[in-house]
């Protein structure tokens, strides 16, 4: 439902893997990126070819509007095989995907750091300074910047490990987007992998979080959207997670002005109210979004991966026990919340049920949150 690109370490040892293993000569073609929204595609393969260093070119084919294009590996790249390929990756992200103005995907005039050098640098630069906690910190390093202007995104590490399990890397990176005009703190989610790998997915999810990803727009379902959903899924909660948890609806209380509609928690169809300033672990947040163009294709009642919310610039999980007493987060009451594109991990991906023309989250994702509380984020309108 926007644009996303994918995890390059994995991608790069899947290319590799699929050229040795096939007798074609070629690898196994993979998504590099992907806009949703634009229907446009960037794909990757491998094809061996004795005249290059490494033994092979990537060959880059870029769906939506016919595009080709090929990328060679300059003669005077060595070192460890997977490491060079996340690097010309990278490189076509830089010159293919986020090249201005032939992309729409990054604002005008923004040019980006190559990430796996950035990532290296700022794991190198660790211990420059100490927090008061003795965390190691980096210097501070440039991950974009517009060309014509002064303002850019700034990013540092912190390496929190001397408190933690030895398995347990606790990386986080400071944000600070002039651009934006925001400060952002991303940590580390359980990426695997080398030292660099783990910067470099947690700088690549943060310039996709910065750059790509515009908010994806999300409201409160109606009375009336809710008993559509629950004609198609014939009411079951497995499938709608309405049992043990009401969720806010648009819609007002016909008998007290102050008070609001929920759905749930008895029974699929089951309606009540509460006061429109009430928090508490027994109501929460369902949102639901408009159908895209290409989510028209797919019948009703089909799960479709929505997005990721954050809450406060942090990517909240989504629950798998989806009730008051369950493992819901609760809303941080003041804190803003934006939908956007969904995060690589399964663990941050909402999945919603398509019904007419919109989709309809599965589960309630917050609890504790008020009416007034969404109302206050723009996800429903007061009348």
């Amino acid at each position: 439902m926007a644009f996303s690109i994918k995890d390059l370490p994995n991608l790069a040892e899947k290319l590799l893997f699929t050229l040795s293993s096939n007798e074609s000569g070629c690898s196994d073609v993979f998504v590099l990126a992907e806009d949703d929204s634009k229907g446009i595609v960037f794909r990757v393969g491998l094809v061996k070819d004795p005249c290059e260093n490494t033994g092979y070119r990537v060959h880059v084919t870029k769906e939506g509007d016919g595009a080709l294009t090929t990328i060679d590996y300059s003669s005077d790249r060595t070192g460890d095989s997977v490491r060079i390929l996340i690097s010309t990756l990278n490189e076509v992200l830089t010159t293919e995907v986020f090249d201005e103005p032939a992309n729409p995907h990054l604002p005008a005039n923004v040019e980006i750091a190559h990430l796996p050098r950035l990532a290296e640098g700022m794991l190198s630069s660790l211990g420059h300074t100490c927090d008061a906690n003795g965390d190691l910190l980096s210097g501070n390093f440039n991950l974009a910047r517009e060309k014509e202007n002064a303002a850019g995104i700034n990013v540092s590490l912190c390496d929190r490990r001397r408190g933690l399990a030895r398995d347990e890397w606790g990386y986080s990176i400071h944000v600070s987007n002039s651009i934006a005009g925001t400060d952002k703190i991303y940590r580390d989610n359980g990426h695997a992998g080398t030292p660099e790998d783990i910067v470099f997915s947690m700088l690549q999810e943060a310039l996709v979080a910065e750059l790509c990803g515009a908010p994806i727009p999300a409201r409160l379902p109606t009375y009336e959207e809710w008993d559509a959903l629950m004609d198609i899924v014939s009411e079951s909660n497995k499938l709608a997670h309405w049992k043990d948890m009401y969720f806010w609806c648009q819609d007002e209380s016909t008998v007290w002005a102050l008070n609001r509609a929920v759905r749930g928690y008895r029974s699929a169809r089951c309606w009540g109210e509460h006061t429109a300033t009430n928090r508490n672990v027994y109501v929460g947040f369902r949102p639901a979004f408009d159908v895209l163009t290409t989510d028209h294709l797919v019948s009703d009642g089909t799960l479709i991966t929505a997005g990721t919310l954050y809450m406060g610039g942090q990517p909240v999980r989504v629950p798998q026990n989806p009730i008051c007493n369950g493992d819901i987060a609760d809303y941080i009451p003041g804190t803003k919340l934006e939908f956007r594109a969904a995060l690589e991990d399964p663990a941050y991906q909402i999945q919603a049920i398509k019904v007419g023309g919109i989709l309809i989250a599965d589960s309630c994702l917050l609890r504790n949150i008020s009416w007034e509380d969404i109302v206050a984020q723009g996800l429903c309108t007061k009348n």
